[in-house]
């Protein structure tokens, strides 16, 4: 943000009474006249943000994605149905450790629908730092979701291709393939290689755009017999039930699977035990592929 700032003057942050949460603390410290802490009212710090960009300023407005959700009608109304150039970044985007209030499983069900709307997702903070400088030449509407807890160390290790979507794990005549985003690419990747261990060979990809899809992206799912969707949202209106839609459309029958939170009200544990419970763990991933592999579903 600070970059964005230098070279541009009309680069402003907002935020609703979370300034050191977002990290916004040495943004607000450098720029104190283009930051703007609008305390808990996100539904006017969102309307704010379409009045300013509306004037030609740029604003980006950080909050916690549970609490976006206030806000549904702002992103709407005053945002997206005008094309306005807003940046959201949704922090604490999936499953957290602070409790039924704070998880981030519901703003997808909600931000699919948006018109004009693009929704991303990074893998780590050279991918969230190159889509922030992305959104910011895009000049539309865009939302960019990342998890709470610092960059996961596993992925950090992968560059960032500027693709709608990126493979992070092949193997040679895989006819299954997991497929996420954000932090929940670990658990896929080691669900991928207790997979190998029982020889069944499958891929890895990871969404960057996670809506609006591209045809590319469906016409290199459809390859698969098998297809694995895993993420941290409520299942009904999520991306995988709009994945599962549209594969559908495409005349694909092969077996889909789709890990997601089947309630909406998750308790106060730490991630791990959470996706333990909902079957989002690697484990339990690899589980399902191995079934639906014995089954000898649509495997040729």
């Amino acid at each position: 943000m600070i970059e964005l700032a230098e070279k541009d003057p009309e680069v402003v942050a907002i935020t609703a009474a979370m300034r050191s949460g977002t990290g916004l603390l040495k943004f607000s410290e450098q720029f104190p006249d283009r930051f703007f802490d609008v305390g808990i009212a996100e539904e006017h710090g969102l309307t704010f943000a379409g009045g300013l960009a509306a004037g030609g300023m740029r604003p980006v407005v950080a909050l916690y994605a549970t609490f976006l959700q206030r806000g549904l009608d702002c992103v709407f109304h005053d945002i997206c149905l005008q094309n306005l150039p807003v940046i959201i970044c949704a922090d604490r985007a999936g499953i957290v450790e602070d409790g039924p209030t704070h998880h981030g499983i519901y703003d997808e069900s909600f931000l699919l629908s948006m018109p004009r709307l693009s929704v991303l997702a990074p893998k780590n903070e050279t991918e969230l730092k190159a889509m922030l400088f992305a959104a910011y030449e895009q000049k539309t509407p865009v939302a960019i979701r990342y998890p709470r807890g610092g960059e996961n160390a596993r992925l950090a290790q992968y560059g960032c291709s500027g693709q709608d979507y990126d493979f992070l794990h092949r193997t040679e005549g895989a006819q299954a393939v997991l497929i996420s985003y954000a932090d929940e690419m670990d658990d896929i990747l080691t669900a991928c290689e207790k997979l190998t261990e029982h020889r069944i060979n499958c891929d890895a990809l990871k969404l960057v755009k996670l809506f609006p899809f591209t045809e590319k992206m469906i016409e290199a799912v459809k390859d698969y017999k098998i297809v694995l969707f895993a993420e941290e949202c409520v299942e009904w209106g999520s991306i995988g039930e709009h994945l599962a839609y549209c594969l559908q459309q495409a005349g694909w029958n092969g077996t889909f699977l789709h890990a997601a939170v089947h309630t909406a009200n998750l308790p106060h544990a730490t991630v791990p035990q959470i996706k333990q419970v909902t079957g989002l763990d690697a484990d339990t991933l690899a589980q399902q592929v191995m079934d639906a592999w014995m089954k000898g579903e649509n495997i040729s």
